[in-house]
Order: structure tokens, then C-alpha cells, then sequence
């Protein structure tokens, strides 16, 4: 019922929308890299300047970080482990010494210890510097807060329930943290913006426990006013901020990691903010990237969920409402989602990290999924069929293929592979080619040849991004 009555704000706030209903978008798996045990989050960017970006990943149970580097077409080398001093949670890349190359700065929980990590220039990186910030750093943000073109850091402390200030000295080295009270319980990210029109960053934090906003009015001189907070959704476990209505000023957007929701509120441009909106997501998500995947010039949200392991897009109108847009099967228990250009198509990729416990637990998760953003629409990328008496044959399921894009991609043909092949056939209308805007179909039918799960793949040959497709089948002899 919760989840019905969220849907129909989403369906008012999309009819009460001036705008048309937005372009589609899909998104296909291009890579599964393993990196190391229970990945918690990630930063995205050039690491080694070769024009292509690369991924860092923080693996919270083996106290290490992943670097992948980029090939180029979506996919990446094998992972390179780099250790670090405790459990690391929230990593961000930044260049803090002004030298043209990434840095690293790296939260580790349960301690007070923020690590930063200059880099080489080729995706390695100096031995750490330790900084003392509040209890419990979880994630950072880069920016120059004292406005003397020197960048700075702070840092979001769950158990200190503070934010940590760290003013740079230009040479990649810090001065002691200043902290500042958010005025709410367990802020678990930071994020900076001017929020009320004065040329002054400021800060805002998501507050798990308390299910509030906080801000932070800066001075510009490295120090903030106090903290005014604001109700949103339960759970806070990210957050952002953006101009999703186009008026010129910053609005935030939660991740109601308690709920099925994410929550948007709207900015007054002096600092307030009006009152939280929701908008359905699978249960308790973790984490989110905005930007816009479909090109039609409006901010739009990816968000994974941990609880039903997916990943849901949210499309924008462009007045800061958003329509349900796809959703896609991860693998258990995300906890992040980053956005970035990984193949030099010109449209923005997405990477997720799989870090939670399976239930039952029986090994940590160690991989990511990256998912290239593709002209090549699929109605499904699985297939589960009920159980049939052996040699009986299941009424047949639709695929549907749908070129989003506005040229034709060539089709060179589907095949069935895997476990069980013989029982299951495929029965299409496509041609050779999908016009742009074109749709074609594939019928598959399910015909068990013994007892038990019986199992194939659907292979699909194409000109789109990440070919071949592969369309999982299942169903069970009885």
C-alpha cells in the first residue's frame, strides 16, 4: 500500500508537469570486474591521464581499495588492491595538490582517521597521510571553502555527529580539522553548494537517525554558521545537490535508505528549503548519481537498492519532478552507484558496486557491475518460466527490442546457449536491422527435458553498446 500511494504522487507530480513525458534510456551490462570483499563505495576519474576514466573502489572487510583501470570500451583491467589503514568507506578523487593528477581521499569507519593518498600520475599512489577528523568518517567532499583558490576537505563523522573542516595548504598537505556540529544524529554524507545566493559554499549533510537535513551556512573563511535542519525521509544514506527545476538555485535530493524513496526539496535560494517530496525506489537504496542519461537536457537520478537489489532510474521533467523510469537487476545487496563515461560514446555509464551479505551469508560480495547506456532497448534480461510436466510445452514469453536511438542498428542474429539449450526455442519477427524508433520482438517457449531447474541464455548479436545481450532463461521439469 505504502509503495501505491507513493506511485500516485509520482503520477500526479508527472500530469500536473508542463513538460512532455521524457526520452527513454536503457542501459546494458557491459563487465563484471571482482575486485576485493564487500566494496562500499566508489569515485570515478582519469587516474593514470590517459583520456579514459577509471574506477576506485573501497573494499570495507579487507581494508584495501580496487583500482581499475579503463580500456576504454566499458570495460576494465583486472583489479589492483591497494591497502589503507582500517575499513574504508567513502573514497573521493580529487587533485589536492594542484599538479594536474588525482588524489585520493579516503574515509576509515570506526576510527577517527581520514587518509590522503597523492598520486603518481600512472593509478598509484603515495603512502597515506593520517588526519584526525570526528568519530566515524564516512564520506568527504572537495572544495575551497576559505575562497583562497587552495583546495579543501570535509568530511561527514556518523558518530561524532559533526562535520570535520580541513583548510589545504596547497601542497597537498592539511591543517588540523575544524568541526562543526550538525544539530541531528549520524550525518552520513556532505555535500557543498551555495545554497542561499551569496558566492559562499555551504554545507549540507544526510542525517540517518534523525531522517533530516542539516545546513550549514559558510563564512567564507573556512568556518559555518549554525546548523538549521530540515525533515526528509527516514534513513538518510545519501545525498545530493542540484538544480533539478531550473530556476538558478540548489535543491537537494535524499536517499531515504529506511523506505522505499527517495526525497526531493526544493530550494528557496536563501538557504531554506520547502518540504520533502517523495518518489518510489526499490526498498532501503543506498546511494545515487545524477545527471542526465537520456539527453534531453534535464537532471535525472540512478539509484540502487539494497534491499531488492536493483538499480532504478528516475527521469526528470526538467521542474523538478520526476516519472519512473527503467529498472534493472543487480547483484545482491548494492551499495553504490557512480556515473561517468566509459566507453567515449558521449553518454553517461554507470557503475554499481555489490558489496552487501548475502542472505544466507555465504561469502562476502567482491565484484562491481557496469552498465553502458545503450541505444538498445530490452524489455527483459531474464526469463523465469513455471513448472511444466516434462515434455509439455509453456505458453511463450515476449522479448522486445527497442531502438531508442536515431539510427538503425543491425541485428546479426540470436542464439541459444548454456545448460539446457534443447529446452527452449526462440521464435522472432526481427529483421537485419531495428529502424530508429523501431521495435521488433522475440517469442520464447519452454519445454522441460528433464526433471529439475533447467537453464539456457539468450544471445543477441548487435551493432548497440555491449554486444552480445544475454537474455538469462530458467524454468523446472516436474
Amino acid at each position: 500500500m505504502r509503495r501505491f500511494s507513493l506511485f500516485l504522487v509520482v503520477l500526479w507530480s508527472a500530469i500536473a508537469s508542463a513538460g512532455t513525458t521524457p526520452p527513454p534510456v536503457s542501459f546494458v551490462v557491459s563487465q563484471q570486474p571482482v575486485v576485493g570483499l564487500e566494496p562500499y563505495s566508489s569515485a570515478v576519474g582519469d587516474f593514470n591521464r590517459d583520456g579514459i576514466e577509471d574506477v576506485v573502489i573501497t573494499n570495507y572487510a579487507d581494508n584495501s581499495l580496487s583500482m581499475l583501470i579503463g580500456n576504454g570500451d566499458g570495460t576494465f583491467q583486472p583489479a589492483v588492491r591497494i591497502p589503507v589503514g582500517g575499513p574504508p568507506t567513502g573514497v573521493t578523487a580529487s587533485d589536492l595538490n594542484q599538479d594536474q593528477i588525482l588524489d585520493l581521499i579516503v574515509c576509515i569507519y570506526g576510527t577517527h582517521t581520514v587518509q590522503v593518498m597523492i598520486g603518481y600520475g600512472d593509478g598509484t599512489f603515495w603512502p597515506p597521510a593520517n588526519y584526525m577528523a570526528g568519530n566515524s568518517p564516512r564520506q568527504s567532499t572537495v572544495a575551497d571553502f576559505n575562497q583562497d583558490g587552495i583546495p579543501d576537505f570535509v568530511t561527514s563523522n556518523v558518530e561524532g555527529n559533526s562535520v570535520s573542516v580541513f583548510l589545504g595548504n596547497g601542497d597537498g598537505t592539511f591543517q588540523n580539522a575544524r568541526t562543526f556540529l550538525v544539530q541531528a544524529t549520524a550525518p552520513k554524507t556532505v555535500v557543498a553548494g551555495d545554497v542561499n545566493g551569496d558566492g559562499i559554499l555551504d554545507l549540507v549533510t544526510g542525517n540517518d537517525v534523525s531522517g533530516n537535513v542539516s545546513v550549514l551556512l559558510g563564512n567564507g573563511d573556512g568556518t559555518f554558521g549554525p546548523a538549521a535542519t530540515y525533515p526528509s525521509g527516514p534513513g538518510i544514506r545519501d545525498l545530493q545537490l542540484a538544480d533539478f527545476n531550473l530556476d538558478g538555485i540548489l535543491d537537494v535530493v535524499t536517499v531515504d535508505g529506511n523506505a522505499y524513496t527517495v526525497s526531493v526539496l526544493i530550494g528557496n535560494g536563501d538557504g531554506t528549503f520547502q518540504g520533502a517530496i517523495p518518489y518510489p525506489v526499490g526498498g532501503a537504496p543506498r546511494s545515487i548519481a545524477v545527471t542526465d542519461y537520456n539527453g534531453d537536457g534535464y537532471l535525472d537520478l540512478a539509484v540502487v537498492s539494497y534491499a531488492e537489489s536493483e538499480l532504478n532510474i528516475l527521469l526528470g521533467n526538467g521542474d523538478g519532478t520526476f516519472v519512473v523510469g527503467p529498472t534493472y537487476p543487480v547483484g545482491p545487496q548494492p551499495t553504490s552507484v557512480r556515473a561517468a563515461d566509459f566507453n567515449g560514446d558521449g553518454k553517461t555509464d554507470l557503475v554499481v558496486t555489490i558489496g552487501g551479505h548475502p542472505n544466507p551469508p555465504v561469502h562476502l560480495q567482491d565484484y562491481a557491475m557496469v552498465f553502458l547506456n545503450s541505444n538498445l532497448s530490452l524489455s527483459t534480461t531474464q526469463m523465469i518460466f513455471k513448472a511444466r510436466a516434462v515434455g509439455s510445452p509453456s505458453g511463450s514469453q515476449t522479448l522486445q527490442l527497442s531502438n531508442l536511438g536515431s539510427t538503425p542498428i543491425s541485428l546479426f542474429g540470436f542464439a541459444l546457449g548454456g545448460a539446457d539449450t534443447t529446452d527452449f526455442t526462440e521464435v522472432t519477427n526481427c529483421k537485419r536491422s531495428i529502424p530508429a524508433g523501431g521495435q521488433c520482438q522475440v517469442r520464447i517457449t519452454f519445454t522441460p527435458g528433464a526433471t529439475g531447474t533447467r537453464t539456457a541464455s539468450l544471445m543477441i548479436a548487435d551493432t548497440s553498446v555491449a554486444s552480445p545481450q544475454a537474455i538469462a532463461l530458467q524454468g523446472t521439469g516436474k
